[in-house]
């Protein structure tokens, strides 16, 4: 595997039929959507390396505060944009 196919690897991309897509091979696959069969059973139909999405930050912690990273682009909210 190469380098580029081991980084593809290392991420999990979603169709708009909520299909897993597997671009780690010569060849692009696509699992079930997980609406038919759930997500590990359309996980274990494409190549995943969840030890290097982890090293490469993909975990996500969806219950932090979203506004303690408010300026995380370097020039705070844009006070036009508030809803």
């Amino acid at each position: 595997m190469t380098l580029t196919n081991s980084r593809a690897a290392s991420y999990l991309i979603l169709d708009e039929y909520l299909s897993f897509l597997d671009k780690s091979g010569e060849k692009e696959t696509q699992s079930h959507s997980v609406l038919e069969v759930g997500v590990q059973e359309a996980l274990d139909e494409v190549k995943w390396d969840e030890v290097a999405f982890k090293q490469r930050g993909g975990l996500y912690d969806w219950a932090k505060d979203a506004t303690a990273n408010a300026d995380a682009c370097g020039g705070g909210m844009n006070e036009d944009l508030v809803w």
